[in-house]
């Protein structure tokens, strides 16, 4: 549970010029947590799909073999990008730990602090006399001068070693990944001849995610249309995939659920509906994800209120 300060000694802390950090340090650890996950799901996934692209090894022969294996190579599980992302993720969550606890100790020590020049202000204003006025301004000096301390302390450990350090071991490391990806092979590299979807095969990860929204992978799904490639956006309209049988894009909000027909809500409805079967077949055949269930249980919840509103007909 995060810590608070009692109004009493906030009000001390305003006398003096002082702040109380009031960081949450349980969003700090749940974000950890989330980390944890990510950490997990990287080094399972690297190891998968090093097993999978070292398997297509005997199904193919010839120059895009070859292809495969000088790009892989770079890319590996052993040595490359893959092992270095799993050892980067296994910092974050230390880091966000070690950061949650000196918030912690940054709020015990500012509180306390707040506590004992509460006390010795209270003392010297009820004590009276000509000097009262006199020791409660001393006072309020010495928990500005304490307080300061304390604060400054967290501050250049956090700025100057921790904030580094997980620089030069994470971010660092990963952005290098990043910078260094290409596609498979040389510009002109004939394709894998006769290549099917592999096994267990991912959809690649869109490297531009990392910057909109840090700490969550979000995958890049592309369209099969005659016109070529394209990205499906999380920001998009919402819109149902024929081949997919899924939802992608935003999601209708409830206001927006509001103001359908019921005929329209309907339609929707039944579109949800498919995609949520198929979001439930994946994750017993590919397992549990922490993003795909977040999106399952959004489009269930807006599935009870289409079906909500398409039943005003009735």
């Amino acid at each position: 549970m995060a810590i608070t300060l009692p109004p009493q000694l906030d009000a001390t802390l305003e006398l003096a010029g002082l702040w109380f950090p009031n960081i949450d340090e349980d969003e700090i650890h749940a974000d950890a947590d989330a980390a944890r996950i990510v950490q997990a799901y990287t080094a399972q996934e690297g190891a998968d799909a090093d097993a999978t692209v070292r398997g297509a090894a005997g199904l193919h022969r010839g120059d895009s073999a070859v292809a495969l294996q000088s790009a892989w190579n770079a890319s590996d599980n052993a040595n490359g990008h893959l092992a270095q992302a799993t050892a980067a993720t296994r910092i974050a969550p230390a880091a966000l730990d070690g950061l949650g606890y000196v918030v912690t100790g940054t709020k015990v020590a500012v509180g306390t602090v707040a506590a004992v020049g509460t006390v010795r202000l209270l003392y010297a204003l009820l004590a009276g006399g000509p000097a009262a006025g006199l020791t409660a301004t001393a006072t309020l000096l010495a928990i500005r001068r304490a307080g300061t301390k304390v604060l400054r302390e967290a501050a250049e450990g956090t700025g100057r070693h921790m904030a580094p350090a997980l620089t030069r071991r994470a971010t660092a490391p990963l952005r290098d990944v990043l910078s260094r990806l290409r596609p498979p092979g040389p510009p002109g590299s004939p394709a894998l001849a006769g290549a099917g979807r592999l096994p267990g095969g991912r959809v690649p990860v869109d490297p531009k995610s990392f910057d909109r929204n840090p700490g969550i992978l979000q995958i890049r799904r592309k369209k099969k249309s005659d016109g070529g490639g394209g990205g499906w956006s999380r920001n998009s309209p919402a819109s149902f995939d024929n081949n997919a049988q899924r939802m992608h894009g935003r999601l209708p909000s409830s206001n927006d659920v509001s103001k359908m027909s019921p005929k329209q809500a309907a339609e929707a409805a039944a579109q949800v509906k498919d995609s949520i079967l198929t979001r439930k077949m994946n994750e017993a055949k590919l397992g549990k994800d922490a993003g795909h269930q977040a999106r399952l249980r959004d489009e269930q919840k807006l599935l009870e209120e289409l079906e909500r509103k398409a039943n005003e007909g009735k």
